[in-house]
């Protein structure tokens, strides 16, 4: 007889709090996990920070999410309880809807979105001062580009391929900026 694997419980998972696990079970179930190209782990084991394109450290923190081109489809959650994460990859996939609240995510250091079928406006990003990458390239994003200033430390910005309107926002401020 075939092994069958109970679903997480992020009540007993020991490795991150149960808001960081409720929040990446968020994201596998708003994505359609069960179709992803590669879900190893997910859903599946009581050890996030083993899940496919997870990794963990810096004191019980999701740091990185990379599940790029992975055949997620759907729209994404609200990510606000992965305040310690640095890095998400969710670019070449199929993701609709908006993006969600990013503000809490004070220590994103790189955030990809690009090639999706994202909508909407981009939210504010004032607060993401850490952030050195911002990929929204390849999306259906319409509105005008926000105040970008306060993002002093970013170095690349990818817009290109959206429905943005009006003048491009003086990035004289951004002087690490170089792509």
């Amino acid at each position: 007889l075939p092994t069958v694997q109970a679903a997480t419980n992020c009540a007993a998972v020991t490795e991150i709090p149960p808001a960081l696990c409720d929040t990446l079970l968020a994201l596998y179930n708003s994505t359609g996990g069960a179709n992803w190209t590669n879900k190893m782990g997910w859903n599946k084991t009581n050890t996030p920070c083993s899940w496919n394109g997870i990794y963990c450290g810096g004191g019980n923190n999701v740091i990185v999410i990379n599940l790029g081109s992975n055949n997620l489809k759907g729209s994404l959650p609200k990510l606000s309880a992965l305040t310690g994460l640095w890095h998400l990859e969710l670019s070449v996939n199929q993701l609709t809807g908006t993006i969600p609240d990013l503000s809490k995510l004070t220590s994103l250091r790189e955030l990809h979105f690009g090639g999706n079928q994202l909508t909407g406006t981009i939210p504010d990003l004032s607060k993401l001062t850490s952030l050195r990458v911002l990929a929204l390239w390849g999306n259906q994003l319409t509105g005008t580009i926000p105040d970008l200033s306060k993002l002093t430390s970013l170095q690349t910005l990818y817009l290109q391929s959206n429905q943005l309107t009006g003048a491009i926002p003086d990035l004289s401020k951004l002087t690490s900026l170089q792509f």
